[in-house]
């Protein structure tokens, strides 16, 4: 499935970027590449477009907050508590990575 393969190009970027910042700008371009993929796809359902354009959205917060315990506290909290998402678990997994 496309959505798929995009999501996991997406998380190899995050994971690249996480070992060396200066991947920032591809990750930051496949995200928005994604996010307008994603919305101007008409066979998705709007259920599963929501849970993928929440993915899109909480990744690009994570990679522009600051790494500060209270920003990462509260970006955990909205993941957490987002019921339609996407990848969930591996978003938390990489928000325990930043602290």
């Amino acid at each position: 499935d496309v959505f798929k393969s995009k999501a996991l190009l997406v998380r190899s970027w995050f994971e690249l970027w996480l070992r060396d910042e200066s991947y920032f700008e591809f990750l930051s371009v496949q995200l928005e590449s994604f996010e307008k993929f994603t919305r101007r796809n008409k066979s998705l359902t709007p259920t599963l477009k929501k849970a993928f354009l929440k993915f899109i959205l909480l990744t690009k917060k994570i990679i522009y907050l600051n790494r500060n315990e209270r920003a990462i506290k509260k970006i955990e909290t909205e993941i957490m508590n987002e019921p339609e998402l996407v990848l969930k678990k591996w978003l938390i997994e990489k928000v325990y990575d930043l602290k």
